[in-house]
């Protein structure tokens, strides 16, 4: 018990696999662009390099939003393997990175955040502060206002 505790993040009991644990805020990012939550979802996982716990490696999923939008899902938590976290959102004039840019079709940029500048007039928040670290501080600052 003690050792499945210590490595609760290898044990589905513990921490609901990594699709719980850490891609829920990549879905949450796209059901917050869309307003809404998938009407279905059909997907798969699979286990093939993991020596410890009873964790997937990976998970593909599609989302079914209904009125033609969907969304294609995946992660995976395999070593050595190339990493990356992010989505994309292709609509039918352009795409954006879900960070700070919007692009048309071929690649140009349309729209980009302008973040505040600090007194040498750098900016404050580019490249500094990881999505995901700025996703929570948007939730504190939420859940602050909400609760005044």
């Amino acid at each position: 018990m003690e050792y499945m505790i210590r490595n609760w993040n290898n044990f589905c009991w513990l921490c609901g696999d990594h699709i719980l644990d850490t891609h829920v805020h990549n879905i949450d990012v796209i059901n917050w662009f869309l307003g809404k939550h998938p009407e279905k979802a059909i997907g798969y996982g699979g286990r093939a390099r993991r020596v410890t716990g009873d964790q997937y490696d990976f998970f593909s999923i599609d989302f079914d939003y209904g009125t033609g939008i969907s969304s294609h899902s995946m992660c995976r938590q395999i070593d050595s393997c190339a990493n990356g976290t992010g989505e994309i959102i292709m609509g039918t004039e352009g795409y954006t990175n879900c960070v700070n840019t919007i692009y048309d079709l071929k690649g140009k940029v349309k729209w980009q955040f302008e973040y505040p500048k600090d007194e040498n007039g750098n900016a404050t928040n580019a490249v500094k502060i990881p999505s995901y670290v700025q996703e929570h501080m948007h939730l504190v600052q939420l859940y602050a206002l909400e609760t005044m």
